[in-house]
């Protein structure tokens, strides 16, 4: 059997496959790691700090942090958490919970305003090995969309979270 090193996430929108980004996992611990990928190149993001009873805030998405090479984010497993590119560490780095303690809990949303903004993917689809991909299927006329992910280390079992 196999273990996976890796799931590059697809979307299959109007017949066109369209690259979302790749999960990877450590090969030393448990650490996860993310890679978007951009139709332009040019990847923003960066910190903010919402006080408590706050329940609007805005900020500038392209007014922190930017990098015109794919990021990666690192969830380790002692619970750092940082963003870098290939030069340097760019965000963070933050300390959460360590990954072993979680029990279906959000560890990361990835946010796709245009699906016709992702790369698109000509290739084959790598349904076996240690580096897969997984196909997502959209209606013509779903636009954008979310993809939540949650981690779960020691539970057989995923919270239950009610959905719409």
């Amino acid at each position: 059997m196999t273990l996976i090193r890796s799931i590059r996430f697809i979307l299959e929108h109007k017949c066109i496959k369209r690259k979302i980004f790749k999960l990877a996992l450590g090969q030393k611990d448990a650490s996860v790691y993310m890679f978007p990928y951009g139709k332009k190149g040019e990847y923003y993001f960066g910190s903010q700090t919402i006080e408590r009873k706050i329940e609007k805030k805005q900020f500038k998405y392209n007014k922190q942090f930017y990098t015109y090479d794919i990021p990666k984010l690192s969830y380790h497993q002692s619970g750092q958490v940082k963003i870098c590119d290939s030069n340097k560490d760019l965000s963070g780095p933050i300390n959460t919970i360590p990954l072993n303690n979680l029990k279906g809990e959000h560890i990361a949303t990835v946010t796709i305003d245009n699906f016709e903004n992702l790369p698109i993917y000509n290739k084959n689809l790598k349904l076996l090995g240690a580096d897969r991909d997984h196909l997502i299927k959209s209606d013509n006329i779903v636009k954008s969309g979310r993809i939540i992910i949650y981690c779960n280390a020691e539970s057989k079992n995923f919270k239950k979270y009610k959905t719409l």
